[in-house]
């Protein structure tokens, strides 16, 4: 399968995607969620908003098909350099969790959907 996408500028067009949707607002929580989808053994990346008292949006800034653990570092480290958005990581399979583990300068804090949302309430209580 090819790839629909460039690692060189798919960080930049993800970068700008986020750019379009993220005004810094007073008391909203914004966070980005990495989610692994299985039969395209691809990443899913969506920018989340909650304000205060409201319910989260989640807006989708990405789509790699076909994409390697190690690629999807190379982009998430190039997008964090520009946006310091909390990263959460969901339904990734247990090789990548371990790869993770051995490596400490990438350590990376995985969730399921259940967990992610315990996290989240607890995160943004006001």
């Amino acid at each position: 399968m090819d790839k629909a996408w460039n690692k060189e500028t798919e960080s930049e067009k993800i970068c700008e995607r986020i750019k379009r949707c993220f005004t810094n607002r007073w008391r909203t929580r914004y966070w980005v969620s990495v989610v692994y989808y299985e039969p395209e053994h691809g990443y899913n990346l969506f920018l989340n908003i909650q304000p205060r008292n409201a319910y989260s949006r989640s807006i989708p800034i990405a789509r790699l098909a076909d994409c390697d653990y190690s690629e999807l570092l190379d982009i998430i480290t190039d997008v964090r350099q520009t946006y310091h958005f909390t990263l959460n990581y969901l339904n990734f399979p247990d090789d990548q969790v371990r790869k993770n583990e051995e490596e400490p300068s990438m350590r990376m804090q995985f969730y399921d959907d259940q967990e992610a949302d315990k996290v989240a309430t607890q995160f943004f209580k006001w």
